[in-house]
């Protein structure tokens, strides 16, 4: 969001250190009345800093894939602004170049894995589409009344387990090459249950 100076200066002082200069920022939303329930029936959490921050959340990370499927980008690269490179982003490509030029629809950069469900990975934190999905996202991903990591979880991969699955969904190696960084706290101040 505007407010959050030491996470944009964070993040631009990493792109800057690896000469990475090809990206926008997408301002952060941030939600002050609740919206209707359908919206996040389905969130994991129902304390009202959760719902507000989740939905903010999703509702950032939407604008991004809108801006991609508008400007008809081949390929976006979505990161948080709380993230931090554990490699170097040339290395990174290097180590990953034939996963790149191979076909996929998602590409999850971190995240956590949850060997309960499938390896389904959670976190939304860094990861990459291909315009084949963005208008699936765009059509589906607010109506699911899901968080936005959740959604990509318990929808997108789980569509493409089967070997004709609607989506091929790939991690780079080494996993969690971009990682959260921890020290940035929320700045949404409710604390309630609902």
């Amino acid at each position: 969001m505007d407010k959050d100076v030491d996470r944009r200066n964070a993040i631009k002082n990493q792109f800057e250190r690896f000469g990475i200069t090809n990206y926008k920022r997408i301002a952060g939303v941030e939600v002050k009345l609740l919206p209707h329930y359908n919206l996040y029936r389905n969130f994991i959490k129902t304390d009202l800093k959760y719902i507000l921050g989740s939905l903010g959340c999703r509702a950032a990370q939407l604008t991004a894939v809108f801006d991609a499927n508008y400007y008809n980008y081949e390929r976006v690269l979505i990161l948080e602004d709380d993230v931090t490179f554990t490699i170097d982003p040339e290395l990174l490509f290097e180590n990953n170049k034939r996963e790149f030029e191979e076909h996929w629809d998602m590409l999850y950069y971190g995240g956590l894995i949850e060997p309960q469900y499938r390896n389904q990975i959670v976190c939304a934190h860094a990861y990459g589409l291909h315009r084949n999905v963005y208008q699936d996202i765009l059509n589906m991903a607010e109506p699911s009344g899901m968080e936005i990591d959740n959604f990509y979880a318990k929808i997108l991969q789980q569509m493409s387990y089967n070997p004709t699955g609607k989506y091929i969904i790939k991690t780079v190696h080494p996993f969690n090459s971009i990682v959260q960084n921890k020290k940035h706290e929320s700045n949404i101040a409710t604390k309630h249950t609902i």
